[in-house]
This record gives C-alpha cells, sequence and structure tokens, in this order.
C-alpha cells in the first residue's frame, strides 16, 4: 500500500520549519563563535592580571624580606651569624618560599621547600646604608598568596564559563525568534509563487509581518502579478478583437470562394476585384498587427 503525498499546506510547514532551524543554527553558530572569541580573549587577559597581580605580590614580599634580612645583617654587620627566624616565620605565616643569598650568589639560607617550590620568582637586594649586602629570591606556594592567586584564577575562570553559557544560550532563544520571523514571510513568498506557477493568477501575498526588505519583496511581488494581469487581459483584448476584424475578410472570401465553386456566380472583373479587395484588407490588418 502506497503512502499518500503530503498535503501542500504540511509540506509549507515542513520547509517552514526546516528553514527555521537552519537559520537558527546559522544565528547560533555566528553567536557560539563570537563568544568563544570573548571567552578566549577574556580568559588570556584575565590570566594576564592575575599573573601580574601574582608577580607584584612576589615583588611586595621580596621588598619586605629584603628588608627584615637587611636589618638581621646589620645586626651582626655579616651573613655568618644573622638569624634568619623573623624572615623565615613571615615566609611561613604567608606561604611563599624564600633563599637568602650574598653578593656573590652563594646560598646564605633558605627555606625548607625553596629548591622543591615551582614557578616563577622575584628578586629584591638587601640594602644596608645605601650599600648592597645580598639579595632575596621569592617564590609562591600553594598556600596563603599563592592559593589565594590560584582560587581566584579558578574563580574567573567559571565566571567566564557561566557567561558564555548564559550568551549562548542567549543566543540560541534570540536566533529562533529571528528565524522564525523571517522564515514565515519568506515561506509565504514560496507558496505563492509556486501558486502562481500552478495557473493560480489571484494568489497574491498581502500585508505581511516582516522586516523592511521582505515586505518591500512582497509588495514588488504582488505589483509583478498585478502587472502579468493586466498585461494578459491586453493581450486577450486584443486577440478577440483581431479575431473579430478578421471575421469579416474571411467570411467574404470564403462565401465568395464557394459561390465561384458552386457556379452561382461567374469569374467576372468585378468578382475578382471584389475578392482582390478583401485580400488586401487582410493584408493590411496584418501590416498593422506587425
Amino acid at each position: 500500500m502506497t503512502e499518500a503525498p503530503p498535503r501542500r499546506g504540511e509540506a509549507s510547514g515542513h520547509r517552514s520549519t526546516t528553514l527555521g532551524l537552519r537559520l537558527a543554527l546559522a544565528f547560533l553558530g555566528v553567536a557560539l563563535a563570537a563568544v568563544a572569541l570573548i571567552v578566549a580573549l577574556t580568559a588570556v587577559f584575565s590570566a594576564s592580571d592575575v599573573s601580574s597581580l601574582a608577580g607584584r605580590q612576589r615583588e611586595v614580599l621580596a621588598g619586605a624580606f629584603a628588608a627584615v634580612a637587611g636589618s638581621s645583617w646589620q645586626q651582626h654587620q655579616s651573613w655568618t651569624d644573622a638569624g634568619f627566624g623573623p624572615v623565615f616565620d613571615l615566609a611561613e605565616q604567608t606561604g611563599v618560599q624564600v633563599q637568602v643569598r650574598d653578593t656573590s650568589g652563594r646560598t646564605v639560607a633558605a627555606t625548607a621547600g625553596f629548591a622543591a617550590a615551582a614557578g616563577p620568582t622575584s628578586t629584591a637586594p638587601v640594602l644596608v646604608d645605601g650599600q648592597r649586602e645580598g639579595y632575596v629570591l621569592v617564590r609562591l606556594t600553594g598556600s596563603g598568596l599563592g592559593a589565594a592567586d590560584s582560587v581566584l584564577r579558578t574563580a574567573l575562570l567559571r565566571a567566564i564559563a557561566g557567561a558564555a553559557g548564559l550568551a549562548a544560550l542567549l543566543a540560541l532563544v534570540t536566533g529562533l525568534g529571528v528565524a522564525r520571523r523571517i522564515t514565515r514571510p519568506v515561506t509565504r513568498l514560496i507558496s505563492v509563487t509556486r501558486a502562481m506557477a500552478g495557473g493560480d493568477r489571484s494568489a497574491r501575498v498581502g500585508d505581511i509581518r516582516a522586516p523592511g526588505e521582505l515586505r518591500e519583496l512582497a509588495t514588488a511581488f504582488d505589483h509583478m502579478a498585478d502587472t502579468l494581469d493586466r498585461e494578459d487581459k491586453i493581450r486577450r483584448d486584443l486577440v478577440a478583437s483581431v479575431a473579430h476584424e478578421l471575421r469579416t475578410p474571411v467570411a467574404v472570401l470564403q462565401a465568395g470562394h464557394e459561390a465561384l465553386l458552386d457556379g452561382v456566380t461567374e469569374p467576372g472583373p468585378e468578382e475578382l476585384a471584389s475578392l482582390r479587395d478583401e485580400v488586401l484588407r487582410l493584408a493590411r490588418m496584418v501590416d498593422d498587427l506587425r
């Protein structure tokens, strides 16, 4: 058993749904591409800002540790007897790793986990009475300020991801609305065009709710259909008029020819001249039409 073909309304609705879905997907694709670009740029700039903030934190801490180490050197006038308890206590409280070196680069003292710590390092000179006596190296760890830096970075990425998801959802809803507003008049235009192609000369788009360009297209289409109707009427009137004008000389020629064939009249000069006049009349009419 063969299935019945879909009705015109059902086919039109299916085409409208398909076209709307395509437009919505196109809008969504463009929106997602824009959102992805914005998210990538925001993530890069945010990471750069967080890294810059962390770098400034390290520099401030390095300066503070250098000041404490300089005070310890000034008390003993050397690194040999200098005590780094205050420096390391401050490092433990702030969650950083510290290393103190003399002017030759030799390590004087360091926290226990400095060698194992990874990440960027900030350096500050140890100055005593304006003279450099060494320098301090500082690294952030996974606790304290380092942990706060990591939490801030994670929070920023989550916020960016949430904003991107919301933007994508908004783009989808907006795309569906815009696609539906565009596809309805387009589907109407397609249906009217098919109706006219099928012989329905009275099919018109009429007044539709659509963007300005589509309304202009619908108006232009209806104007074209009206023009075609007028031209078709003029053509039919012309054909009817020509047929009426040709009917008389043709009838005269036919009657005269049959009279000659039946022997009712003799083929004299007058009869032949009459037939010739009708032929000339037909020729003039053909010239006028040309």
